[in-house]
């Protein structure tokens, strides 16, 4: 398995783990534009929460970075961002 691979079952067992009835599922697509990938993932699995993290930090993309702009937009369900830890 991956170092990604790895990285993203870690990350998915932690809320499986606090909160039991929680489902988690991982989709890794490889493409050039992230943004609609994303979209049809979330379509494909009918998700009804997508997490993203974003490294945004200019202008009108300061709040919302430009792949969860896309992901906003293209989708109905909620978009949690968060920036990862300074480090």
């Amino acid at each position: 398995m991956s170092r990604a691979q790895n990285y993203l079952h870690a990350a998915a067992a932690r809320p499986k783990a606090q909160y039991p009835g929680v489902t988690v599922e991982l989709d890794v697509r490889l493409d050039e534009r992230p943004g609609p990938a994303i979209v049809h993932a979330v379509q494909d699995h009918k998700a009804d929460l997508v997490a993203l993290t974003t490294h945004a930090h200019r202008g009108v993309r300061l709040v919302l970075g430009s792949v969860a702009d896309k992901v906003l937009r293209g989708t109905d369900g909620a978009l949690l961002e968060l920036r990862p830890a300074a480090g």
